[in-house]
């Protein structure tokens, strides 16, 4: 969404969390991620609501820097709760360089695994995967 002035004119110089949120059509989970992460620059009143005091110069500064930089602004996946089921947190697994080649691959692991002991137990396994400790376990039965 780009900035435009004609839109902020209506906005008192100092908003809050909804006013804020309203002007950059962004949702209120959003907001709440920019805010506590201080993407945003603010200062917290200390009230229990409407505890955001937010300068309307920084975020017009916001606006323009995510039209720049949007991967900077984008909260992570785990963040949102889609409807009654919580999200959990991503896992990052690194993939081999060379999944394709059969050779590569068997040097890729043969290399990690050279570190860990010969027998593994569970947490070594999940630790190593990356995988859920549910996960392992299937696979050994």
């Amino acid at each position: 969404m780009k900035y435009d002035a004609k839109e902020f004119k209506k906005y008192p110089e100092i908003m809050n969390k909804e006013q804020m949120r309203i002007a950059c059509h962004i949702s209120k989970q959003t907001a709440l991620y920019l805010l506590q992460f201080n993407l945003i620059p603010h200062t917290c009143t200390g009230k229990k609501t409407r505890c955001y005091a937010i300068k309307k110069s920084d975020v017009i500064a916001f606006m323009n820097d995510r039209e720049v930089n949007p991967e900077k602004y984008i909260a992570p996946k785990n963040w949102y709760k889609y409807g009654s089921e919580m999200v959990r947190p991503y896992k990052i697994r690194i993939h081999p360089p060379c999944a394709k080649d059969e050779k590569k691959l068997r040097c890729y692991y043969e290399s990690k695994l050279a570190v860990l002991p010969d027998v593994m137990d569970v947490a070594a396994a999940v630790d190593f995967t990356g995988y859920n400790r549910r996960t392992v376990c299937q696979w050994i039965r």
